[in-house]
């Protein structure tokens, strides 16, 4: 039985030093009426005249629901507020939510959520949401450290926020989220709930019960050859959406289409920077980047200056990497491609150094388009480099469910495919003419 190993590797890509159980989480039950909400706002810090008026515009855009560590006048005006309660309770929140914000969080409760300590309802919230793989966004503002602190103080700081971007959430500051809740519809809660409940049906697949679920949260579901098509993509969203898979993988023009048709899902919208050469110049990936993110990806897997790196120009590389970091920190989790078919192993070692260096949350294969594809070999050695604290992600030539399981054994936490059903289904792939991209 694989189920132990696809377990650990599921907990870390959401839950890194999750101690493994031996079987899988139990099951939420149904979500009550009363613990549905359009936001779910986790304010496990200061209510600052800010968060208030962040909270004030979300009551205006739907109905909101506030975990908080004690009652507040201001936050009850704007909707329902819940300081404590058990576990179940914490469940039932996270799946009743449309979309989750954390404003206002002390450093302490960040430390335990990174630690996997839910003490409080706040806590075991976002635990509960990072397990399930729900999207959050939370604001750093109040895990800044003052300028005379430590730079160990500074260090643990910048390793919690670490931690919890692995997790899945999104790190960005209370600006940004009043920026982007200003451009919510200005709606009622009744009325969102209606516009909820009447919105057009999108594309549904139908689902058996007889797939690894826990293997699909570890699935980018792929689709990035050129004549891909309207319908195609909106299909593979669907498939994502009926198997919860982790994400979406599709090329930059295609991040609007897929966002909308993810809208409400637990599955996020990944895109390729510089794809599949690698070749332009920094400040286009940059760019490309920063604007992707705007349309609505929370993923970015960017691919590396190949030539740079075997010239053995690593600031080039390693500057390189730094700006499409930089573009997407707090915003989405950045993965680098190192095309490994490409490279020696020391070139492999060296590009993944690089690539911690820079501050990125994971290195990859491959593109699909170049020599060779995911390896266990080239799997093992990526892990080995980047250790625990990086994701590594398979993708290339992963197409059936022992391969992928034979990357997972050998250390990934994410595998990029465009067979993920059937690896899923444990379906074996049938012959085809020529070479299959991803």
């Amino acid at each position: 039985m694989e189920w132990q190993r696809i377990k650990e590797r599921v907990t870390e890509e959401v839950l890194r030093q999750l101690q493994a159980e031996g079987s899988s989480p139990a099951k939420p039950q149904q979500t009550e009426p009363d613990y549905i909400s359009d936001f779910l706002v986790v304010v496990a810090g200061p209510v600052t005249e800010k968060v208030a008026a962040l909270s004030q515009v979300l009551a205006g855009a739907g109905k909101v629901t506030f975990v908080t560590q004690g009652e507040s006048a201001v936050l009850s005006a704007c909707g329902r507020v819940i300081a404590e309660g058990p576990a179940e309770m914490a469940r039932r929140l996270v799946k009743g939510a449309g979309r989750i914000v954390v404003p206002s969080l002390y450093v302490g409760v960040a430390a335990k959520v990174s630690g996997l300590i839910g003490d409080s309802l706040a806590s075991t919230v976002l635990l509960e949401a990072a397990l399930n793989g729900k999207a959050v966004e939370v604001a750093r503002d109040g895990l800044e450290v003052p300028a005379d602190a430590s730079w160990a103080i500074r260090r643990k700081v910048e390793e919690i926020l670490q931690s919890m971007r692995t997790f899945g959430f999104v790190v960005t500051d209370l600006e940004g989220l009043a920026a982007d809740a200003a451009r919510l519809p200005k709606v009622g809660a009744a009325e969102a709930g209606q516009a909820r409940a009447t919105a057009p049906a999108r594309a549904e697949v139908a689902v058996t019960d007889d797939y690894d679920r826990p293997l699909a949260r570890m699935i980018d579901h792929t689709l990035l050859k050129p004549e891909a098509t309207v319908e195609q993509i909106v299909k593979l969203c669907a498939e994502a959406r009926a198997y919860n898979f982790m994400s979406v993988c599709v090329n930059p023009g295609w991040v609007p289409l897929a966002a909308q048709e993810l809208q409400g899902s637990d599955v996020k919208v990944c895109t390729v920077i510089g794809f599949p050469l690698g070749a332009t110049n920094t400040e286009s990936k940059a760019f490309e980047t920063a604007e992707t993110i705007r349309q609505g990806a929370t993923e970015v897997d960017m691919v590396i200056n190949v030539g740079a790196l075997k010239s053995g120009q690593y600031d080039r590389v390693l500057a390189d990497i730094r700006a499409v970091v930089e573009a997407a920190r707090g915003k989405a989790l950045t993965k680098v491609i190192i095309e490994t078919g490409l490279l020696t192993d020391a070139e492999k070692v060296k590009a993944c150094e690089l690539s911690k260096q820079a501050g990125a949350d994971f290195v990859k294969t491959s593109t699909g388009f170049g020599p060779g594809g995911a390896t266990p070999e080239d799997i093992a050695l990526m892990r080995k480099t980047v250790g625990p604290e990086l994701g590594v992600k398979a993708s290339g030539g992963v197409r059936d469910y022992e391969a992928a399981m034979a990357v997972v054994n050998a250390g990934a936490s994410r595998i990029g495919a465009s067979a993920s059903i059937n690896i899923v289904k444990r379906v074996k792939p049938q012959p085809t003419a020529g070479k299959e991209k991803y």
